[in-house]
């Protein structure tokens, strides 16, 4: 291929490099890290214990730092195979952190070109508008706080050009490239995104196979391609999937969740302005970002009013409509439908995320509306266009009149903003059809086009300026510990529960609020000073990043599991309560410290909101600042104990039951009978834990008679236990922890996590590689097959 074929397409990557720089200078140009609440108590904190155990040469597959300890790659949101992921392993965590965000960026940028280039067959100015449309608008910068929904979304416009490419050109290395990208966005760790390019991909085949020039036979290509693709990317990521199904059987998700919780976080009608246009100084919530900006829904009409052979316009405007639809969720009565008929809807949550298909979509469209503009025109193809582009501009103006005619009836008006935001979208629009005629009227003036593109990304520049990624902070908010961490890694080993709120007043506020005022703007303080209030409450899976050990954690996936679900409601006395919600949000009072105390909790951390009448709590002097305290459990136990009376209660509930009632120190609660029978007197005992490694716990345990041995740490499958060297049942206890039942005499016990779904899965992985490398390396050798004389 000549440099001068490929020359503007270079440019074109270029220029998204610097507007990359330009929307992210502050993270770019200084330095700075983003953070908000998911970055600061999710993200960062798994990707640094990730690194940690990478660097030390372990397998990530068990976390014991949450939960009482937790499935780590089985967890498909910690994405630990995912290869741009990468730069956790190599980097300093902070800068990784703001490098992968710019990174994805840039990617969603380019993909979204390379398929209006060689899909929708647009020129580089066009196929520029629609991947700029698409990186720079709100929904790919809103979800920078959500790493794996930004790694997962900037993928589809890659995945929809290879299925493309293998259908029309009938191509084995795009089916295998298409293959490859699909695994790489299964191992991006946001599935509720795949769904979503799932059915975006089966839809773009249908329309292939009917719209796409294909003949007879021909037309099922599209669905073989698509076949294969999912086949071969299933397999390929078979590591990360194996794991991650065995996870799902056990989630607090399996079986689907309440109609109630999936559509959390679905768009109101009378605020749907807030979501598909730009407020300019102000952004509703993250879930519900999703504009593109005035100027690109006024270039709407134009792709309609262009003639396109196929037609993907009206693919495009279908799968905008049917995103935004989705989006209102409860709102309507299609999406309890297909809650109720679709396999999948009912595993999902927040049915704002289908706007990521209506921004995509939008920017699509975006890039095929450049193309009619620019289009050689007659005199009567330019009336023709003008009747096209005004009857659908008036169409869409109606649509909204009537619109809101229709919610009056109802009851409820469109929700605008101040004014002079108004009055901005108007100035946007009429702008955005005269500069459309100008560029129609005069396809080949680059000036006129120029114009055009640079009032689009002048919009979405002044519209990005209130989200999260233009306040970053300093990378100290997610590497210095507080005095309280360093505090608690000096008393003996125990687990910690927080249930402090982060509504209180830092002793060392002042000093902070001075020192950081000399870098920092205000909003990037306050935001500052915000996230050390939650290190200093121990937020959720904080304790990862400062070598504590949590009995809870934040998850919001796949995580908790079922059974710990259940005990923490259990734990909470909670009659209703939502599984993925931490104790810390949902606690009302301090839970009994002999319960806490079987689970290997040794310290509470409380404010002074919370009142603790309990003896068993007693307050920790020097450890502590302002309004939290540290609270030491006495009726703590150490991890590994022994007992000798068991009550064997075969019904989940009466175990709960039990494990709330019951001295734990005394009797252990199990599922199933045991040939065991409680000797009179128990005798004397002894534990040591002589290893404690994530995926391996070993213990030496000496006892007079007979017994179990309990590890408070979470039981799952793939745990084995070995006593002496030989395998023994590993017995579930006290409804969710780990025990062993021992003879009496002197025995060493390893506790080993040897999942057999990572195994198969490795295997899986390597017959998927093999598939690809076959649909790219087959046709050469047979082509080369046929050279020979």
């Amino acid at each position: 291929m000549r440099l001068a074929a490929v020359w503007p397409d270079l440019l074109a990557l270029l220029a998204y490099c610097g507007v990359t720089a330009l929307f992210f200078w502050r993270i770019v140009g200084r330095g700075m890290v983003p953070s908000d609440y998911d970055l600061l108590t999710y993200f960062y904190p798994y990707k640094a214990y990730l690194a940690e155990m990478v660097h030390r040469g372990q397998l990530p597959l068990w976390n014991p730092s949450i939960f009482m300890g937790a499935p780590l790659l089985a967890n498909v949101q910690v994405a630990a195979l995912y290869p741009p992921d990468l730069l956790f392993y190599l980097l300093p965590v902070p800068d990784a952190l703001r490098y992968s965000v710019v990174l994805h960026v840039f990617l969603g940028a380019t993909f979204t070109h390379l398929f209006g280039r060689l899909s929708l067959r647009l020129s580089p100015p066009a196929a520029w508008v629609a991947g700029a449309v698409f990186a720079f608008s709100g929904y790919l910068g809103a979800q920078t706080g959500h790493l794996n929904q930004l790694h997962a979304a900037v993928w589809l416009p890659l995945l929809l050009l290879c299925l493309e490419r293998a259908a029309t050109k009938r191509s084995a290395a795009a089916a295998a490239a298409g293959a490859a990208t699909l695994a790489v966005q299964m191992l991006a760790g946001h599935t509720q995104q795949l769904y979503y390019s799932g059915w975006t991909l089966v839809l773009f085949a249908l329309f292939i196979a009917l719209s796409g020039g294909l003949r007879g036979r021909n037309r099922l290509l599209p669905f073989a391609a698509l076949t294969f693709m999912v086949a071969a990317g299933a397999a390929v990521a078979g590591v990360q999937l194996l794991p991650t199904l065995e996870l799902a059987r056990e989630s607090y998700r399996s079986g689907g969740i309440p109609f109630s919780e999936a559509t959390n976080f679905s768009v109101r009608l009378p605020k749907l302005m807030d979501s598909v246009l730009p407020l300019y100084n102000a952004v509703p919530y993250v879930e519900f970002i999703g504009y593109t900006g005035v100027i690109s829904l006024v270039l709407l009409p134009a792709a309609v009013a262009g003639r396109r052979r196929p037609a993907y316009q009206w693919l495009f405007a279908g799968l905008a409509g049917v995103a935004l639809l989705l989006a209102l969720g409860d709102g309507t009565r299609v999406y309890g439908w297909l809650y109720r008929t679709v396999p999948g809807f009912d595993l999902f949550r927040a049915p704002a995320r289908w706007l990521f298909l209506y921004s995509f979509s939008v920017a699509a469209l975006c890039g095929m509306a450049v193309q009619s503009l620019r289009e050689p025109f007659s005199e009567g193809a330019l009336r023709r266009w003008l009747g096209g582009y005004g009857l659908a501009l008036g169409a869409g103006v109606a649509f909204l009149a009537g619109l809101r005619l229709w919610l009056g009836t109802q009851g409820q008006e469109f929700e605008l903003p101040a004014p002079r935001i108004v009055l901005s979208w108007w100035l946007s629009a009429g702008a955005a059809v005269a500069v459309s005629v100008a560029v129609r009227s005069w396809p080949r003036s680059r000036a006129v086009v120029g114009l055009l593109m640079g009032l689009l990304l002048l919009e979405l520049f002044l519209a990005r300026e209130p989200l999260e990624y233009n306040t970053p902070t300093l990378a100290s908010i997610y590497t210095e510990p507080r005095p309280l961490y360093s505090k608690l890694e000096g008393v003996p080993p125990s687990r910690v529960l927080s249930l402090a709120k982060d509504r209180f007043t830092l002793a060392d506020e002042g000093l902070l609020r001075s020192d950081l005022s000399r870098s920092l703007g205000k909003a990037a303080v306050d935001g500052y000073l915000g996230s050390t209030r939650l290190k200093e409450a121990l937020a959720p899976n904080l304790a990862m990043s400062f070598g504590l050990s949590d009995l809870d954690g934040y998850d919001g996936g796949l995580l908790p599991t079922r059974r710990y679900a259940q005990l923490k409601q259990s734990i909470l006395g909670a009659k209703e309560y939502k599984p993925d919600l931490t104790m810390q949000s949902q606690a009302e009072a301090a839970p009994p410290s002999r319960l806490l105390g079987a689970l290997g909790v040794g310290y509470l951390v409380v404010d002074s909101s919370l009142e603790v009448q309990d003896p068993g709590w007693e307050e920790m002097r020097g450890i502590g600042e302002g309004s939290v305290r540290v609270l030491r459990n006495r009726q703590a136990l150490p991890r590994a104990y022994l007992v000798h009376s068991v009550e064997v209660l075969p019904e989940d509930q009466r175990q709960l039951e039990a494990v709330r009632s019951l001295d734990l120190r005394q009797v252990v609660v199990l599922g199933e009978r045991v040939d065991y029978q409680a000797p009179p007197v128990p005798g004397r005992d002894q534990v040591e834990m002589i290893g404690d490694r994530p995926g391996a716990v070993e213990v030496a345990a000496s006892l007079e008679q007979p017994g179990f041995l309990v590890l408070s740490d979470s039981y799952y499958p793939g745990w084995k236990a070995y006593m002496d060297g030989r395998e023994v049942p590993l017995l579930r206890a006290d409804y969710a922890l780990r025990a062993v039942q021992l003879d009496a005499g002197s025995h060493r016990v390893r506790f080993s996590y040897e999942p057999d779904s990572f195994r198969l899965g490795l295997a899986l992985s390597a017959l998927g590689l093999l598939a690809v490398a076959s649909a790219l390396l087959l046709p050469r050798w047979i082509d080369s097959l046929r050279s020979f004389p």
